[in-house]
């Protein structure tokens, strides 16, 4: 044990211990920061990254078509040209067959129309979703075929 010859040096000694521990508490958050820094940068070029690949992402659209259950031949087939031209950029199709009044009554019509439509596109679509009821409306979805690889 040391021995103090007055109360200043007492203060002198306990001040210095306290500077101290203060600066080594500095070092420690100076070394945490630096961390968290890194950390931080780490991060912001993994934001950068997913930011780069979402732009250069493909976006989907969903295009819509439209028939009722009277709908003509020549219309289905203008209509299905539409169609042939959004899968053909990429673009989903989603058709549906609407059911006005007492027409819900031909519900069987309403599916073969789509169906024969999913059929004309066969070449260029594959059939996500089958004729589906919901409410008043039939619906159907098509999606593009992928390209095959060589």
């Amino acid at each position: 044990a040391r021995t103090f010859e007055s109360s200043e040096e007492r203060k002198s000694e306990s001040e210095e211990g306290a500077r101290e521990e203060v600066r080594g508490k500095r070092k420690r958050e100076e070394r945490g920061m630096e961390e968290e820094r890194k950390e931080d940068r780490r991060e912001g070029k993994d934001r950068k990254k997913e930011k780069e690949i979402k732009a250069h992402a493909k976006k989907v659209e969903i295009k819509e078509i439209r028939f009722t259950p009277n709908t003509d031949e020549h219309d289905v087939e203008f209509k299905a040209k539409h169609a042939e031209n959004f899968l053909k950029e990429g673009n989903k199709v989603r058709t549906f067959v609407t059911f006005r009044g007492r027409a819900i009554v031909f519900k069987e019509r309403g599916e073969l129309l789509l169906l024969q439509f999913a059929d004309r596109l066969k070449d260029v679509a594959v059939v996500e979703q089958l004729p589906a009821l919901e409410g008043k409306k039939m619906f159907m979805t098509l999606s593009p075929k992928s390209k095959k690889k060589n």
